[in-house]
């Protein structure tokens, strides 16, 4: 059984969380969208002002429509997980996986950190889907058939 502590914490706010990602002391993890209110946009311009626009917008496109993970290592410690808005299985599967590598590629071999931070703009992910696919990461369901283990995050907050 892995030893992640999974929490709901509303009390840090959006700029405590910049200003911990500057640090590179948190991971911050968003759900592509190029809406301008969103976390992505938000994000991607606080901690990558360098990136245009237009590479931003390709970047989002890219991880919706391939439904796979994306991450801004070395740029910053910010990976982008895709848009779902049903509740299908699947998506909660193809979910599950991209949870468990974007933990292993970009927190377990890059980024080191102990604690991964989930902005989620409402209602551009399903929670429940989102909640049930990091239980089947950090339970050890994943984990056991992947061979890995969590080396560095010790706790996951959903923001």
């Amino acid at each position: 059984m892995s030893n992640v502590n999974i929490q709901i914490d509303i009390s840090k706010s959006y700029e405590e969380c910049i200003t911990e990602a500057v640090k590179k002391t948190i991971h911050l993890v968003c759900v592509a969208s190029t809406k301008e209110s969103s976390y992505c946009l938000r994000l991607y311009r606080d901690l990558a002002p360098e990136i245009e626009f237009s590479q931003i917008a390709v970047s989002i496109e890219k991880v919706n429509q391939t439904k796979e993970v994306g991450c801004l290592y070395p740029y910053s410690n910010l990976s982008i997980i895709p848009s779902f808005d049903d509740k299908s299985s699947e998506n909660e599967n193809i979910l599950a996986k991209n949870i468990a590598e974007l933990i292993f590629e970009a927190n377990e071999r890059y980024i080191k950190s102990t604690t991964m931070v989930f902005l989620l703009d409402d209602p551009m992910i399903n929670y429940n889907n989102l909640s049930v696919a990091i239980d089947k990461v950090i339970s050890d369901k994943i984990l056991f058939e992947s061979g890995k283990k969590l080396k560095w995050l010790k706790s996951i907050i959903l923001r």
